[in-house]
């Protein structure tokens, strides 16, 4: 009971030697890489909008700086 795994022909560009290459189904179908790529995409979002938090804080305290002075 052996595990078939399909393959899918590409073609790459028309002047390449090659012509053809195989990518196994399973490498596009793998829920861990998308599992893997989602979790990536929200620890981006997530340091992107603690950067700008952050920096709006920075943002105000710099400018209540002369106010506070009074």
């Amino acid at each position: 009971m052996g595990k078939t795994v399909q393959t899918i022909k590409t073609s790459k560009e028309k002047s390449s030697t090659t012509g053809e290459t195989s990518i196994p189904s399973g490498e596009l179908n793998d829920t861990f890489q998308v599992q893997k790529k989602n979790i990536r995409t929200a620890a981006l979002i997530v340091c992107t909008f603690t950067y700008l938090i952050i920096g709006a804080c920075v943002f105000d305290a710099l400018e209540d700086v002369p106010f506070t002075d009074r």
